[in-house]
């Protein structure tokens, strides 16, 4: 007979078959020379068109760029436009929320996601309106702008095209299917919930649930489609209409890497999605962004 940790493997994998999603994982590396304008980067200088400048907050202050991708950068996939740039912008001055409205989680009122199809000339000009000036802000507002770097480098990135089922950032959320799943494939043994499966598990053994998370441990990485990786609550769950939010058009996770940092509150995410209708007519004006912390 099947062990308990082989059945719940078994389970997950059944779930699986109906969550697989293309991604494109993103690898972030520090760089000794300033990055392109047009490059694909977080924090960092942007490009910004001829006769345009920085989005601002409410209150006319500058919004900082997070990220910028540019789409011809990235391998083959069905998530991204195929040219122009799509940059994600925070507020700097929100030390507590980065323009994050939790009533609204798609108001664009403080933060702004801005896709330019082609690109061109650039406004130097602007430039010099897109970060909040470090030397001036409190402590508070510097520790709460997710991107550090050591003075002089931006922050390159790279792109592998993959695919990935339920991940364990994600996976409270399949939590009740599974419950429902595993009861229909092993009625002998019912569970109300996830550490249910424990209660059938000798008690000198190590407990099925822990073992599970263990083997299906495989970390965070930034990235572009696949899940979101919500560090609380769902905010699909948490308001009425998302529901068709299902494209994830960014993550960024908590890493400490040589010459950079992306830090969100304390070891937290931050997540960008967008409804299929919305990016197929390329309108960004209503996306989705959530970041939380543990």
């Amino acid at each position: 007979m099947s062990t308990l940790e082989e059945k719940a493997q078994h389970v997950a994998d059944a779930l699986n078959k109906d969550h697989v999603k293309q991604a494109v994982r993103i690898t972030a590396t520090a760089s000794k020379t300033p990055l392109p304008k047009t490059a694909s980067k977080f924090g960092g200088i942007p490009y910004v068109p001829m006769g345009a400048s920085a989005p601002t907050n409410s209150s006319g202050q500058p919004l900082g760029m997070i990220a910028q991708i540019n789409c011809a950068e990235l391998p083959k996939n069905e998530l991204y436009p195929k040219t122009g740039i799509l940059q994600f912008w925070l507020d700097p001055y929100d030390e507590l929320g980065l323009g994050i409205d939790l009533k609204n989680p798609v108001s664009q009122v403080n933060t702004r996601v801005i896709y330019y199809p082609h690109h061109k000339d650039t406004n130097l000009c602007a430039h010099t309106l897109v970060m909040p000036d470090q030397e001036k802000q409190t402590e508070m507002e510097f520790m709460a702008w997710p991107v550090h770097v050591d003075q002089g480098w931006e922050i390159g990135l790279s792109f592998e095209e993959t695919s990935e089922g339920i991940t364990p950032q994600n996976w409270w959320a399949y939590q009740n299917r599974f419950v429902e799943l595993w009861n229909e494939l092993y009625p002998q043994q019912p569970i109300g919930d996830f550490a249910g499966i424990d209660a059938y598990a000798p008690a000198d053994e190590e407990r099925p649930s822990v073992m599970f998370y263990r083997d299906i441990a495989q970390g965070s990485y930034h990235k572009l489609g696949g899940h979101p990786e919500f560090t609380q609550q769902d905010p699909r769950q948490e308001h009425d209409g998302f529901d068709n939010y299902t494209i994830n058009l960014l993550t960024m996770f908590s890493e400490d890497a040589e010459k950079f940092v992306t830090v969100w509150g304390d070891q937290g995410t931050a997540n960008w999605l967008i409804t299929p209708e919305q990016l197929k007519n390329r309108d960004f004006s209503k996306v989705l962004f959530e970041w939380s912390c543990s």
